[in-house]
């Protein structure tokens, strides 16, 4: 299964979930790799026109969008996108930080996970006939 996995850049359990996710054998995209922070500010730049095309290539390619809280205002966007598409967004929060679920949620999800266990549990029962649009 492919994953894409999104968050914010202060999203401190990101590299953690990914590393999880790969041990359990699944094919995650991550935004992170190889690309820093300021890379992704300035919409005229062509480097960053590529680094958009690759995120959205993953994004049409992906079975499901793990959004790991907090996330940001890409990463928000980028779950509509997916849900817009008919992909299982996934939210989980294994972060201290206290959380107040935003009602919005409920639009791409019914559920808030809170651990590793519940992430992975929903992750393998999810029906393979759930249709993926690429």
């Amino acid at each position: 299964m492919k994953l894409y996995v999104t968050s914010s850049f202060r999203c401190t359990s990101h590299a953690r979930t990914v590393a999880l996710l790969r041990k359990e054998g699944y094919s995650v995209f991550d935004y992170r790799e190889g690309v820093q922070a300021s890379v992704r500010e300035d919409v005229h730049d062509p480097k960053d026109w590529n680094v958009f095309e690759t995120d959205r290539s993953a994004l049409r390619c992906c079975d499901a969008l793990v959004l790991l809280l907090p996330g940001g205002r890409g990463a928000h966007l980028e779950a509509g996108y997916a849900a817009g598409m008919g992909k299982p967004v996934l939210l989980c929060h294994t972060e201290d930080a206290e959380m107040k679920p935003e009602l919005m949620y409920a639009l791409c999800s019914t559920q808030i996970f809170f651990t590793d266990k519940e992430l992975l549990s929903a992750l393998y029962n999810m029906k393979a006939t759930r249709p993926t649009y690429r």
